[in-house]
């Protein structure tokens, strides 16, 4: 009848949405044990731009920054960086930042994995005698220390 309709109804597609925050992964592993107290602090002074932070050693598990902040954690006792990759590509994480020592290992095809759906990824190790050997350090280059960031 000559009235435009005020409403369109358009479908918009959307290929794939990405998480677009930054998953943050500490290492609870044995290693870490001396450390992690300190490691916690920093966290916890962070937690006006940290939501949740991710705890791994050879599983990656979800804690909130309160628990995290208390000392809560769930280790396994080894370490790898396998469950980092695999559960950051899971949740669409294509940001991650690692705290840890660096002695940790991955696959090859989680490696490739990693290259493939990871576009950056930051390593922060807890002190300058710590791994700067990893894949992740070596691959993204974005290797800090604990001590020059407090």
């Amino acid at each position: 009848s000559g009235i435009v309709p005020v409403l369109w109804r358009n479908q918009v597609k959307d290929d794939k949405k990405r998480n677009q925050g930054v998953a943050v992964y500490v290492d609870v592993s044995g290693s870490m044990h001396s450390t992690l107290p300190k490691v916690l602090s920093v966290i916890s002074s962070l937690r006006k731009n940290i939501s949740k932070v991710f705890q791994f050693s050879n599983k990656v598990s979800e804690a909130s920054l309160e628990d995290t902040s208390k000392g809560k954690i769930k280790s396994t006792g080894g370490t790898d960086f396998d469950c980092i990759v695999e559960h950051a590509i899971k949740n669409e994480y294509s940001k991650i930042v690692v705290i840890s020592d660096g002695y940790a290992g991955i696959t090859s095809e989680n490696e490739a994995k990693c290259k493939a759906n990871i576009e950056k990824a930051c390593m922060i190790l807890i002190a300058k005698s710590d791994n700067k050997d990893n894949f992740i350090s070596n691959h993204y280059d974005q290797t800090y220390y604990l001590d020059d960031l407090c």
